[in-house]
């Protein structure tokens, strides 16, 4: 719902069933503005949870997910502080809600205690000149707070899902695979294809290595620019909604990858163990909300697999 916070919560439910979907992500707290919650009121009180659930009962549709997404390990504290608690108050409200799944992602530290910004360190590029801060940002911030959170997310029965993605200290499945060690099987990854594809990830393999630890998945597409790519890697010197110089865009369903891809990523994902909500996000510089949003449902709805297959030797079907 995060592509619908240009509208109130009950005209996004409208539009939203308007195009036939009827599960949802809510996001509001961290950095998302909380047009359509506050995880804080949620975990609190009665009233908001039905003003969130009621509409949502009313039009016979359900919630998927309560997303809470910021930096929990801003080198800012009193930022950092304000995340962490809204993070505790969606794994609060999840359990309260009985949804028992809040999306995020991990954070990105300081290279330093004495740091005032958020440092992404690539450890693989010249390791020795940042080693010391690398091992620092993952034994003095990373892991101990992560801890803390699946012991929270173990505490109330809620699975927090990290959605791996570039400036994060959990971008690929190295890093996430490290933070799960420590932090426990309460924290599930949250796949988005989107984050992926520009750093070369094959997502068919992402998702089979993860099988059994996948906890959501988002549905985005990227397109490639290749004369820049050429000139400007993977990585363009550019301000994010400065689209003539990007190598790479994030776009809706069908813009940068086929139907057949969709079709294969969610089969991926059921033999990975997972079969629930695959909620579109909306990150378009060329179409409208409604446009983009309407052709990501119909590809989507396309791609999606209709039944089960059947279990056992297929061949048993035809025995006479």
């Amino acid at each position: 719902m995060a592509s619908l916070l240009d509208r109130d919560w009950e005209p996004a439910l409208d539009a939203t069933l308007a195009l036939g979907v009827t599960s949802v992500e809510v996001m509001g707290g961290g950095h998302v503005p909380r047009r359509h919650c506050d995880p804080g009121a949620l975990a609190a009180s009665t009233s908001a949870r039905d003003a969130l659930i009621g509409p949502l009962r009313e039009r016979g549709m359900e919630l998927a997910a309560l997303g809470c997404y910021g930096n929990f390990l801003d080198p800012d504290a009193a930022a950092r502080g304000a995340a962490r608690d809204d993070l505790a108050a969606a794994i609060r409200a999840a359990a309260e809600l009985g949804i028992r799944t809040v999306t995020s992602n991990a954070g990105c530290p300081g290279g330093s205690a004495v740091d005032t910004t958020p440092n992404w360190i690539v450890n693989s590029l010249f390791p020795k000149r940042w080693e010391e801060a690398y091992r620092w940002q993952w034994e003095e911030c990373v892991l101990p707070y992560w801890e803390t959170v699946g012991r929270l997310a173990a505490e109330h029965d809620v699975v927090v899902c990290l959605e791996p993605m570039a400036g994060d200290v959990v971008y690929n499945l190295a890093t996430f695979l490290r933070l799960r060690e420590h932090a426990g099987e309460h924290i599930l990854c949250h796949v988005d294809p989107s984050h992926l594809w520009w750093q070369g990830i094959d997502i068919a393999e992402f998702c089979a290595a993860l099988t059994g630890a996948i906890g959501f998945a988002h549905a985005k597409d990227v397109s490639f620019a290749p004369s820049v790519l050429r000139l400007e890697g993977l990585l363009p010197s550019c301000d994010y909604d400065d689209w003539d110089q990007r190598s790479w865009s994030m776009r809706a369903l069908g813009h940068g990858h086929p139907e057949t891809f969709w079709r294969e990523y969610l089969v991926g994902l059921r033999r990975a163990g997972y079969e629930g909500t695959v909620a579109i996000e909306f990150q378009e510089p060329y179409l409208s909300v409604e446009d983009g949003l309407r052709q990501s449902v119909a590809i989507l709805e396309n791609a999606m697999p209709k039944d089960r297959a059947p279990s056992g030797n297929w061949f048993e079907m035809y025995d006479e």
